[in-house]
C-alpha cells in the first residue's frame, strides 16, 4: 500500500503556461503570461505568494533603481509595487545605506513594505489576471516527453500526486527544482553564501538608534560579535510602514546548503537561536531597543544562492561591470554586486557596477539542454558575481515579466521558447512598459 489513491494518481490538468514558484519572479511571470492570453497556473508550496518577500520576510525591494536616481525596471513589476503603495502596504521608495557599518557601504533606493499586506495584494494581482493559483503544492518531478521537451510537472499536495501538463513551463523556484528534475545541468560554484533568517520587532524607537554615531554603532556590533550574541557586522535594521516596527536581517547561518533538507532544517533551528540572542543583546545594550519585542520570525530562512542553470547564453562579469546591453536584452539590472563571505560575518564584495545599468540576455533564461522550459529569478544562467547583481527582487520581477511574455508568445506562434524571435519579445515587453535600454 502506498497511501496514494488511484484517482489522485490519474488526475491530469493541462495549461498553456505553468509557473513553478510564486516568489517575485513567479508572480510577475504568471500575470504576464495570463494577461498575454495564455491559460496559466501558478504552483506555490506555501499558502501565499511572495517567496523571499513574504516567507523570507525580506520586506524591502531593491533592484528597481541603479543607485538612487535612475529607474531601470518598469512594466508589470512597477505596476505591482505601485499597488503596494496605493494600498498602504508601502510608504514608497527611499534612499537606504546598505551595510552602513561596514567598509562596503552603498546607498541604494529601496521600497519597504508590510509582508502581510503584500500577500493580499499579490493574491488580487494574480487572480485579477486570471491566474489559476495552487497553494500548498510542491513540485516533485518534471515531465519530459520522448523528444526531450519539458511538458509539465508532477506535484504533491494533501490530495495526492498530480500531473500538470503545459506547453511551456517556467521555473521560478529559486532552487531550480524543475530544471534539475528535467536533467538540466547547473553551473559550478565552489562556495555558497550564508543564509539569513529575518525577523520583525515592535516597540522600537528607531529615531534614538539612528541618532547614535556610526562609530558607536560599530563599537556595539563588535562587542556583540565578540560575545557571540550578534552574527553580522552590518546590524541591519530597517523600518516597516508600521510605526515602531523594524525588520532585521542580522542572523547569519554559515556552511549550510539549501540543496539538503537536513541542512535547511539545521539552518532554520540555528537561525531561531540567533534571533533570540540578537534580540536580548539589542534590548540590553542598544539605545532605542530597550522595550523591543519580537513580532514575527520569517517562516522560511532566506537563501542567497543555490543553483544557477546552464543556459544557451550567460550573464557574465564583463556585461555587468561594464554596463553592457546585449542584443537579446529582455530586462535590466543595476546591482549592486552583493557577495557575502561564505564563512564569515562580512561582505566579500558590495559595489555598484561602474559602467551603469546592464542588460540581462534572453538566452540566460533558456536552459541549454531542454526545450519547453524557461527559468527566471536566482536560478538564471550567470556567473557567480554577475548573479549577485541581479538576485535583487526588482530584477527577478523583470526577468519574470520577460519569461511570462515569452512563454505566451511562443504558444501563440507555435514555437518553442528558444526559437522565438527576440525582437518580437522585446517589442511586446516595451509595449507593456518594460525598460530594455
Amino acid at each position: 500500500m502506498t497511501g496514494k489513491s488511484e484517482s489522485a494518481m490519474r488526475f491530469h490538468d493541462t495549461y498553456d503556461v505553468l509557473v513553478a514558484g510564486g516568489g517575485p519572479s513567479g508572480l510577475i511571470a504568471a500575470v504576464a503570461a495570463a494577461r498575454s492570453g495564455a491559460r496559466t497556473a501558478l504552483i506555490e508550496s506555501h499558502g501565499f505568494l511572495g517567496g523571499t518577500a513574504t516567507a523570507g520576510m525580506v520586506a524591502q525591494i531593491y533592484g528597481f533603481f541603479y543607485g538612487t536616481e535612475r529607474r531601470i525596471v518598469g512594466g508589470l513589476p512597477f505596476e505591482f509595487v505601485q499597488r503596494l503603495e496605493q494600498s498602504g502596504a508601502s510608504t514608497g521608495f527611499y534612499d537606504y545605506t546598505m551595510a552602513e557599518l561596514t567598509d562596503f557601504a552603498v546607498v541604494a533606493r529601496t521600497l519597504p513594505f508590510d509582508p502581510e499586506l503584500y500577500k493580499c495584494i499579490a493574491d488580487d494581482f494574480a487572480q485579477s489576471a486570471g491566474v489559476h493559483l495552487q497553494y500548498h503544492t510542491s513540485v516533485i518531478d518534471t515531465i519530459v516527453d520522448e523528444d526531450g521537451r519539458v511538458a509539465g510537472v508532477v506535484t504533491a499536495s494533501n490530495e495526492g500526486v498530480r500531473r500538470l501538463s503545459a506547453a511551456v513551463t517556467i521555473d521560478c523556484t529559486g532552487d531550480g527544482v524543475v530544471a534539475l528534475r528535467a536533467g538540466c545541468s547547473e553551473l559550478p560554484s565552489d562556495e555558497v553564501q550564508p543564509m539569513t533568517l529575518c525577523f520583525r520587532m515592535g516597540n522600537v524607537d528607531l529615531a534614538r538608534y539612528k541618532a547614535l554615531s556610526r562609530e558607536e554603532k560599530r563599537r556595539l556590533v563588535q562587542r556583540g560579535l565578540a560575545e557571540g550574541r550578534l552574527f553580522w557586522q552590518g546590524m541591519s535594521v530597517t523600518p516597516t510602514p508600521n510605526a515602531g516596527e523594524v525588520l532585521s536581517l542580522t542572523s547569519r547561518v554559515l556552511n549550510r546548503s539549501s540543496r539538503s533538507a537536513a541542512d535547511v532544517t539545521a539552518a532554520e533551528i540555528e537561525g531561531r537561536k540567533q534571533v533570540r540572542l540578537t534580540i536580548d543583546f539589542l534590548r540590553e545594550n542598544v539605545p532605542g531597543f530597550e522595550n523591543a519585542r519580537l513580532v514575527a520570525i520569517a517562516p522560511h530562512i532566506g537563501i542567497r544562492e543555490t543553483r544557477r542553470i546552464r543556459g544557451v547564453a550567460m550573464l557574465d562579469d564583463d556585461t555587468v561591470l561594464r554596463g553592457m546591453i546585449p542584443a537579446d536584452t529582455v530586462a535590466l539590472g543595476g546591482g549592486p554586486v552583493d557577495i557575502h563571505e561564505a564563512g564569515g560575518a562580512a561582505f566579500k564584495e558590495l559595489r555598484l557596477p561602474e559602467g551603469g545599468p546592464f542588460g540581462i540576455p534572453y538566452g540566460a533564461l533558456i536552459p541549454a539542454e531542454r526545450s519547453g522550459l524557461l527559468v527566471a529569478g536566482r536560478c538564471l544562467s550567470a556567473t557567480r558575481a554577475a548573479y549577485s547583481a541581479v538576485r535583487h527582487m526588482g530584477n527577478c520581477m523583470a526577468m519574470g515579466h520577460a519569461a511570462g511574455v515569452a512563454a505566451a508568445l511562443s504558444i501563440q506562434r507555435n514555437l518553442p521558447p528558444h526559437q522565438l524571435p527576440v525582437a518580437m519579445l522585446q517589442e511586446a515587453l516595451q509595449q507593456q512598459g518594460a525598460y530594455l535600454s
